[in-house]
C-alpha cells in the first residue's frame, strides 16, 4: 500500500489548545529578553519587572520588580538604558549608572535578593558557553587599549586587562538620579541616537562590538539623508586583545 493510501486511512483527532496566559505588547521594545531555564520562561519586560512563566502551561508564576526604576523627569518621557540579563543559575544582572549590580531570583518569595555589584562598568555580555561575564571598564579609550575584564556568574574577577578594574562592593548603592547625560538614546530629532552593543559568537571565542550614532535632524526635516557613523571590533575572549 502507497504512502498516500496509508495516511488517508488514517482517523483524524482534534486537539484544543488553552491559551492560559499572554504578553500584550504594543511596541516592539517592550519584551527586552525572553529565556527557559529549568521549564521556566524569564521574560524582562521594559516596564521595570521579570515574569516567570511556566514552560508548559505558560501560567505565571512570579512578577518580580526590579530594585529601580530608571525614568527621567515628566516633562521627556525617556528611560535611561539599562541592559538586563538572566542567567541559568538564577541570577539577574542589571547594568545601571556604571555598576552592575547582582541579584537572586528567589522565587518562593517573588522577589529579587541582592548580593553586591562591580563598579565603573560601561557594558557587558554575557559568554553563555564559556559561562563568564564579560566587562568593559572604560567608555573612552585611555592609553593603547580599552580597559575589560571578566568574572564568573557570581561576579568574582577572573581576568583583566588593566589593574584595579573593576571594583567589587557587597554594601548596596542605589543608582544616581538619572540625567539627560546618561542616556544612551534621546527621543529628539536633533540629537544622535547612540548605539553600542556586546554579543559573543563562535561558541563564545570571539566577542564583537558594534557601536556608532545616527543623526535624523536633516532627514526629518526634508534637508538630507540621515548621517550614520558606525565601528565594528572583534575581540578575543581570552584576553581580550583586539583583532
Amino acid at each position: 500500500m502507497e504512502l498516500t493510501e496509508k495516511l488517508s486511512e488514517l482517523k483524524t483527532e482534534e486537539k484544543t489548545f488553552q491559551i492560559n496566559s499572554f504578553l500584550n505588547k504594543a511596541r516592539s521594545i517592550e519584551i527586552n529578553k525572553l529565556k527557559i531555564y529549568k521549564n521556566k520562561i524569564y521574560v524582562y519586560v521594559v516596564e521595570n519587572s521579570i515574569k516567570v512563566y511556566n514552560c508548559n502551561t505558560f501560567k505565571e508564576i512570579s512578577n518580580l520588580k526590579l530594585p529601580f526604576n530608571r525614568e527621567v523627569d515628566e516633562l521627556i518621557v525617556q528611560r535611561e538604558f539599562i541592559k538586563v540579563e538572566i542567567l541559568e543559575n538564577g541570577i539577574v544582572l542589571i547594568l545601571a549608572d556604571k555598576k552592575l549590580y547582582f541579584y537572586e531570583i528567589v522565587l518562593k518569595e517573588n522577589k529579587l535578593k541582592y548580593l553586591k555589584y562591580l563598579s565603573e562598568v560601561h557594558h557587558f555580555c554575557y559568554l553563555e558557553k564559556k559561562k563568564e561575564i564579560f566587562i568593559l571598564t572604560e567608555s573612552k579609550l585611555v592609553g593603547d587599549y580599552y580597559g575589560m575584564a571578566k568574572s564568573d556568574l557570581l561576579g568574582n574577577i577572573i581576568f583583566r586587562n588593566k589593574e584595579n578594574q573593576p571594583k567589587i562592593y557587597y554594601e548596596f548603592k542605589s543608582p544616581k538620579k538619572v540625567s539627560e547625560l546618561t542616556l544612551f538614546s534621546l527621543g529628539c530629532s536633533k540629537t544622535p541616537i547612540h548605539s553600542s552593543q556586546f554579543d559573543s559568537f563562535n561558541n563564545d571565542k570571539y566577542i564583537i562590538n558594534i557601536c556608532g550614532n545616527t543623526d535624523n535632524y536633516y532627514y526629518y526635516n526634508n534637508l538630507g539623508p540621515r548621517e550614520e557613523h558606525y565601528n565594528i571590533s572583534i575581540y578575543n575572549s581570552d584576553n581580550l586583545k583586539e583583532i
